[in-house]
Formats: structure tokens, C-alpha cells, sequence
């Protein structure tokens, strides 16, 4: 079946959740809230969707809209991240050196007690 979509829907208390899977077969959850819901609490639902989250809302149980985090801003935050850990790792080649692989897992260990 080509272009058949799954997805797993849970109901917990007045929570709904639906998992579904991506064109690349990643699972991805979207919690869905009542209109009603969705009215009184908008700051926090904006809240989660800037962490990554997507929404749906809902009326009298049919899905009439969807919030998704935008995606020009999630892009730029990535990139941002990613040049700082190019940085880091810049600047601890530059005072330790180049290291090995088992080096780098030794120093993830250090101070473990086990």
C-alpha cells in the first residue's frame, strides 16, 4: 500500500495522543486538545510548540487545525547549535590535541563510580 500512514491513537484522563509515522518511518507524537482547551491554556500549547511539539486541535472531536513549530526558526536554532559544538570542538583539539575515540569514552567515564 503506498503512501498508507499508520498511527497508534491513546486516550489518557482528557489528554489525547496520536502517534504516526513519517515519510522516513520515524515515529512522531501529536497531542491533541480541545478547542476549549486549547482557548484557555494558548501561551502554554505555544509554549510546547516552540520545544518542537505538534498540536491538534479539536471540535466536538474533528481535527480543525494543527499547530506546528515554525520551521525557518527551528532551522536557525540547529544551525546555531551546531556551530557552537564545532567551536567546542575546535577549541578542545587546540588544548588537549587530537584524541583518540577511547580517549573521548575514558574522559565520559571519569568520575563514574562504577
Amino acid at each position: 500500500m503506498r503512501g498508507a500512514r499508520r498511527a497508534l491513537a491513546l486516550r489518557i484522563g482528557r489528554t489525547h495522543l496520536t502517534v504516526k509515522v513519517d515519510q522516513r518511518k520515524r515515529p512522531y507524537l501529536m497531542r491533541q486538545v480541545r478547542a476549549s482547551d486549547a482557548k484557555t491554556h494558548l501561551s502554554e500549547l505555544l509554549d510546547e510548540v516552540e520545544r518542537g511539539e505538534t498540536l491538534v486541535i479539536t471540535r466536538h472531536g474533528r481535527r480543525v487545525a494543527r499547530l506546528v513549530p515554525e520551521v525557518e526558526r527551528r532551522q536557525a536554532e540547529i544551525a546555531e547549535a551546531l556551530d557552537d559544538i564545532k567551536a567546542l570542538g575546535k577549541e578542545i583539539r587546540e588544548r588537549y590535541g587530537p584524541m583518540t575515540v577511547d580517549e573521548i569514552l575514558s574522559l565520559r567515564h571519569e568520575g563514574h563510580k562504577y
